[in-house]
């Protein structure tokens, strides 16, 4: 049986590979998409672990908010 009043969810548990699709550095976020499963995630520059452009492939988990699910713990690789 699931825990559902458990606050971390199985997204966070991995991490994934995946490109920058674009990061804007002057509004401070981007979108990066999964390698594997092809699903966007938006991130914003709290969220970088180094420093990203464009095309760069990354690493990252995803964390999941009131406004759905979004990159994490974000560098390149």
């Amino acid at each position: 049986m699931i825990d559902k009043t458990s606050s971390i969810s199985p997204h966070s548990q991995q991490i994934r590979k995946g490109i920058v699709q674009f990061y804007l550095p002057t509004k401070g976020y981007g979108y990066i998409r999964d390698l594997e499963t092809r699903e966007e995630f938006h991130f914003n520059k709290k969220a970088l672990l180094t420093a990203v452009k464009d095309k760069d492939q990354v690493t990252f988990s995803v964390g999941e908010s009131k406004q759905g699910l979004y990159a994490k713990e974000v560098r390149t690789v």
